[in-house]
């Protein structure tokens, strides 16, 4: 078992490559403002498969509730 711990730290360290989520797309500047420089080993890294979206506290009346229909006010 420590084998494989030691494995696994030993696959996760070296530096990696992670792309920022939420960016602007600007080719020109890809490399540089998009990703950045990570070791897997020294972060928390989380998977959802599944998110739903937020809802503020203080939304105004005229805004749909989250119960009604995505294609709220068409309905298409």
């Amino acid at each position: 078992m420590a084998s494989e711990a030691s494995l696994l730290a030993t696959l996760l360290e070296p530096e990696r490559l992670q792309r920022a989520i939420g960016v602007i797309h600007r080719p020109e500047t890809e490399r540089m403002s998009h990703y950045f420089d990570v070791r897997l080993a020294r972060h928390l890294l989380l998977h959802v498969d599944e998110t739903h979206a937020v809802v503020p506290l203080d939304a105004p009346d005229h805004w749909p509730r989250p119960h009604e229909a995505a294609t709220y006010p068409g309905g298409l």
